[in-house]
Parts: C-alpha cells; sequence; structure tokens
C-alpha cells in the first residue's frame, strides 16, 4: 500500500531528519538541565558519566548533527519572525518563543560538547574530518548568533519575548 503525500521521498525523509535532530536537542537540553538542577547525590556519578559518554559518542560519531543543527536555529529563527509577524510572540503561554528559546539553550550544550570533542589529544595537522567538523562548528556558531541577533533586534522593538 502507498500513501502520495504529495511530498518527495526526499523531502519525507529530510522532515524525517529534522524530526529526529529536534527530538535529540529536546533530549540534550533535558539531559543538561537536570545535570544542572540535580544535587550530586541525586543524579549519581555513575549516571552522569554513562550519559555524557553517550551524549559525547553520539556527537563524534554524527558528522550530519552540526550541520543539521545549524539548520534547526535557522528554523528556529524563521519561527520566530513567524510568531512576531503574527502577533502571536506576546502571548503568553503560546509556546512559542519556549519552543525557540529551548532550541537556542539546547544548542549552546551541543557547542560546549562540540568543541570539547574537537580539542585535539596532541598538536597535529587537521585531518579533513576534523576540518570539516571545524566548519561545522563554525556555521552552527554563526548560526545561533544570527537567531541572537535576531532575539536583540526584537527586544530593541519592544516585543516582549514571553515564555
Amino acid at each position: 500500500l502507498e500513501i502520495n503525500t504529495g511530498r518527495s521521498a526526499a523531502a519525507a525523509t529530510e522532515a524525517q531528519s529534522a524530526d529526529l535532530l529536534d527530538a535529540f536537542l529536546d533530549a540534550l537540553l533535558r539531559w543538561e538541565l537536570w545535570r544542572l538542577a540535580a544535587p550530586d547525590a541525586a543524579r549519581g556519578a555513575s549516571t552522569v558519566r554513562a550519559g555524557d559518554a553517550a551524549l559525547d559518542a553520539v556527537i563524534a560519531a554524527s558528522p550530519r548533527l552540526l550541520p543539521g543543527a545549524s539548520l534547526a536555529v535557522a528554523r528556529a529563527e524563521d519561527a520566530l519572525d513567524a510568531l512576531v509577524d503574527r502577533g502571536l510572540v506576546v502571548t503568553p503561554g503560546s509556546g512559542g518563543y519556549e519552543a525557540v528559546a529551548r532550541r537556542r539553550s539546547a544548542v549552546e550544550f551541543l557547542l560546549a560538547r562540540a568543541a570539547v570533542a574537537e580539542a585535539p589529544a596532541a598538536p597535529e595537522a587537521p585531518s579533513k574530518e576534523a576540518a570539516a567538523a571545524a566548519a561545522a562548528t563554525q556555521a552552527l556558531r554563526e548560526a545561533a548568533g544570527s537567531l541572537d541577533e535576531t532575539i536583540a533586534g526584537y527586544d530593541e522593538e519592544g516585543y516582549a519575548l514571553i515564555w
């Protein structure tokens, strides 16, 4: 049975990839917030080490993760623009800006982990993979900076960015 959704297979795959990336960024944010909020004794050192190792392994083994995260930030910026255009950004509880803020926070945590993963153990000429990872990290920083500028611009214009 084939269902025609009007989207090409490539578009459907792209949408699925975006959904998976959004789920990963949401999980990363929840993990990092839990680490910050829970007392050391409640977290358990082995649980934290295992969770951190798993996240770091996923980040290191996923060359498309950082470029995908850059696209997620761009989507968040587009969503914020749409909220402002429709006048929904000032509606408390609309959840629109919260989603943008959560995405931006998740990306900040991802950037911190990527920076640790990129740090070379010994000084040597960077490999093609390391150069690509550095470029992807820089692109993600630039996307996050663009979103930050957009948020600051709306703030300067007097928009109340309410969660």
